[in-house]
């Protein structure tokens, strides 16, 4: 393993032991066009962007980085180290709850410049933030151009980057990560990815996300291993996509989030998995939220015969605060998972008999980055099999949160009762440790708590969408309301093809959780389909859907409470399909006029709520609804082309143009049926990709 100080140490070296061998290969359309770098591609890159860099910035300065998909943010990653300057990597702006978050990050980071593309250099929420500020935007384009010499760089900013979160309430924190964090992280990492020589990177993971950031862009550099990667809509548009790229390409590490396996699971048809080979893929890592023991069985059942191995699972637990990675299963381990009695574990306790009520527990591993403590509330650490909250203390803990004393103290200036020696990083997830491996159970701050019970809102929601398989995974949330006594409020999105028989629905979903748990809720609650808060990873906001119901904001359809009854509401509407003419301005309106009765039946909306100049992001779709929206559109209509791109932003006029001109061109002969809006994407997990930070 090569010992260096940083990263941007390990590129130069790479450059110059190994310049012509390939680096990055970015899948233009998610398939087959691809762009590739070289290591000497990218050192030259990165070189002549630091320089341009340092000619109008001083040294230290931050740097926001807002990039499309491609190799250019990677260019600008390591060209802004090379200047001595930290990376802020920022969520590109394309709604005003994006634009919002980018000026709180402004002001907070107060950064010299904005580095982005030609791309987004033409975004107009992006050009008037930068007025707004009075933060200079410039393109990386621009700046090679100046041709700008740097004859050797300069001293090293030790603050290598800062990863701002998403939080799921409140203002984002921005995590400061040092270039000795990077390194001590990414050998943790290759610990559990052992090096070889044929390894391939596969990933469709965004840069402004710590696990592609980190996994996908410093690692590759790190290890010396060829990634391959697309964007992420590329991968909500056609999830075969990246099953597909790591067949071709023989890819050997790849992986995401648990809601990335669902979708693959909800996607896929069995005609697309005919061609697949992926008996190559040895690490599909899986983490960054909690880790479905049934979706991984599931996914193993549905590839096993295109060679996808269970033993390649490897389950891992990290977050951004400390740089990325925590505990993994090192190579050669197997899937590992147990059974434990559901009933105790609402009293912190864990029992491995079985029983009656089991929930399964998957392993994330050994710890891999130094020492990881379970703590109780009173500070003291707890044996084996004992819940509490997870400590962690090593070299890969970040520095703390850029200009917030205050919190940096509260999370990262923890100590044991036993001992103030040693400082921890508090993460706010509870878990145990057994056979010395980590087991996630939960949030500390989340945990419902009645009459004495600890009960976690994950085990309440996923058996609230167990009652009723149009019930998508992680769109609802269970929290507690405290009043003359502890009461239990739940609340799920509802379909539209459920609501005639919403009453039924509150009714089982009612006796489910008195069956499971033994306890009434104080109040069920089902809202429109798409309408509940979630964080930039597609996390459920508990604490902000808890606000919304303290404050009446939600949009409820359907509502049960133990003194109120029922109070149902309902709209009509009938789902059409477009059919295909030759184009003309009739054409044209009657697609418009189709559209909008496709969302009115979609949303629960009446018609008049809905105008032709309407945005989809206006009419309350958020970023996947609005990607499978368009995507099941685009199917319909029988085109093979990518006509819409995978976002908000479209009104319904320009999409019936868009249509009008499309529609006839390429028509399929067959068209396999799929519901406008797909019942079970996964809009509320972990949002990689599509999804801003």
């Amino acid at each position: 393993m090569l010992e260096h100080d940083s990263i941007i140490d390990i590129l130069q070296y790479r450059a110059k032991e190994a310049p012509n061998t390939s680096a990055f290969t970015f899948l233009r359309d998610g398939e087959a066009h691809e762009n590739t770098w070289t290591y000497k591609d990218l050192y030259i890159n990165a070189l002549g962007i630091g320089a341009g860099l340092q000619s109008i910035a001083p040294l230290q300065s931050r740097v926001l980085l807002i990039f499309s998909p491609g190799l250019e943010v990677i260019g600008a990653f390591y060209g802004t180290m090379l200047a001595g300057m930290t990376s802020v990597p920022c969520t590109p702006p394309d709604d005003g709850r994006f634009v919002a978050k980018l000026e709180r990050i402004i002001r907070d980071i107060d950064p010299a410049v904005i580095l982005t593309d030609e791309k987004l250099m033409k975004n107009k929420s992006l050009l008037e933030l930068s007025k707004k500020t009075n933060i200079p935007i410039i393109t990386t384009s621009v700046l090679l151009k100046q041709q700008t010499s740097q004859e050797s760089p300069p001293p090293m900013n030790e603050l290598a980057l800062i990863q701002y979160t998403s939080g799921s309430t409140g203002f984002p924190k921005g995590i400061m990560i040092s270039h000795s964090n990077i390194i001590h992280n990414q050998k943790a990492i290759a610990k559990v990815f052992a090096k070889s020589e044929q390894a391939t990177i596969v990933s469709w993971l965004p840069y402004f996300h710590d696990m592609g950031l980190i996994g996908n862009i410093i690692y590759p550099i790190f290890s010396g291993v060829h990634c391959i990667f697309m964007s992420p809509a590329h991968f909500i548009r056609k999830p075969i996509r990246w099953l597909q790229a790591i067949s071709r390409y023989s890819g050997t590490i790849s992986g995401g989030p648990n809601f990335a396996y669902e979708w693959c699971l909800s996607r896929i048809t069995e005609s697309e998995r005919k061609e697949l080979d992926l008996s190559n893929w040895k690490m599909a890592y899986s983490g960054a939220e909690m880790i479905k023991a049934d979706t991984l069985e599931k996914f193993y059942q549905m590839f096993r015969l295109n060679g996808f191995s269970k033993s390649s699972f490897r389950p891992c637990y990290g977050l951004a605060e400390t740089t990325l990675f925590v505990s993994g299963h090192q190579t050669g381990d197997t899937l590992a998972k147990i059974d434990v009695d559901a009933k105790l574990l609402q009293k912190n306790e864990i029992s491995l008999r079985t029983s009656d009520s089991v929930r399964k527990i998957v392993s994330c591993g050994q710890p891999l980055i130094g020492r990881i403590a379970i703590v109780d509330e009173d500070g003291c650490e707890l044996g084996e099999k004992k819940i509490g909250e997870i400590w962690v203390s090593g070299e890969s803990v970040a520095l703390g949160y850029w200009n917030k004393p205050h919190e940096t103290v509260q999370s990262f200036r923890a100590n044991l009762s036993s001992s103030e020696e040693e400082f921890f990083l508090r993460t706010g997830d509870l878990g145990f440790i057994h056979d010395g491996c980590l087991y996630i159970t939960g949030r500390l701050k989340d945990l419902i708590i009645i009459r004495g019970r600890n009960i976690y809102p994950s085990d309440i929601e996923d058996s609230v969408q167990s009652v009723d398989p149009a019930l998508r995974k992680t769109f609802g949330a269970a929290f507690s309301l405290e009043a003359e006594e502890e009461d239990m409020i739940i609340v799920q999105e509802i379909p539209k093809s459920l609501l005639k028989s919403a009453d039924h629905l509150i009714e089982k979903i009612r006796n489910r959780i008195v069956q499971d748990y033994n306890i009434e809720p104080g109040s069920i609650l089902l809202v429109r389909d798409g309408s509940l808060p979630k964080t930039s990873s597609l996390k459920i906001q508990r604490k902000a859907v808890k606000l919304a119901y303290l404050n009446n904001a939600l949009d409820v359809r359907c509502a049960y409470s133990k003194r109120k009854g029922f109070e149902v509401t309902e709209n009509s509407g009938e789902l059409k399909r477009v059919l295909s003419q030759e184009h003309s301005h009739e054409k044209q309106q009657q697609i418009q006029r189709l559209m909008v009765q496709i969302l009115c039946c979609s949303l629960n909306l009446p018609p008049h709520t809905i105008s032709a100049t309407s945005t989809l992001r206006e009419i309350g779709l958020d970023s996947l609804q609005a990607a499978s929206f368009l995507c099941d559109l685009e199917q319909k209509a029988g085109l093979t082309s990518s006509v819409f791109k995978l976002n908000g932003g479209f009104t319904i006029k320009e999409l019936a143009e868009k249509m009008s001109l499309h529609a006839g061109r390429d028509i399929q002969k067959k068209t396999k049926k799929r519901p406008l809006i797909s019942q079970e994407c996964p809009m509320a997990k972990r949002r990689f990709g599509f999804y801003s930070n």
